[in-house]
């Protein structure tokens, strides 16, 4: 899976990839600004985006945006000290909202469940290819 965390502070950025660093499977990218984090996105094509609401360029609203208009499958975390924006991001279309001072343990467990998730998701479609007769039957029953 690949995750992008865009957070202008690189303590946080480092806390969380070494919290993170035990998750199979998991490929991570850094960036400290919109425009980086835009340009990581173009580039690494991520799963999952962990996204701060306050940047130095700009919003992390606009990050979130511009990650659904590029996937609708993307899963955007925003992780953020600024709780009043909890609403506005998730009606923006946050699939999650984390305080960053108090919620840093549920953030890295949301994280490992949509990892092993999508690992077992990529399993599952190695073993039934999705173009083989009955692959849809065999996905939605769960057979291997």
């Amino acid at each position: 899976m690949n995750l992008l965390i865009v957070d202008d502070s690189s303590e946080v950025r480092e806390r969380l990839a070494a919290l993170l660093a035990g998750v199979s499977n998991l490929e991570l990218t850094e960036a400290a600004s919109v425009t980086k984090g835009i340009e990581s996105m173009r580039r690494a094509a991520p799963d999952l985006i962990v996204v701060d609401i306050l940047l130095p360029d700009g919003s992390g609203i606009g990050i979130l945006k511009r990650a659904k208009q590029l996937s609708s499958s993307v899963t955007v975390f925003v992780n953020s000290n600024y709780t009043d924006y909890r609403s506005y991001a998730l009606n923006a279309g946050a699939d999650a909202f984390f305080d960053k001072s108090f919620d840093v343990d549920a953030l890295i467990q949301a994280v490992q469940l949509l990892a092993t998730r999508f690992t077992a998701a990529a399993g599952l479609a190695a073993v039934v290819p999705s173009g083989a007769p009955g692959a849809a039957a065999s996905a939605c029953s769960g057979a291997k």
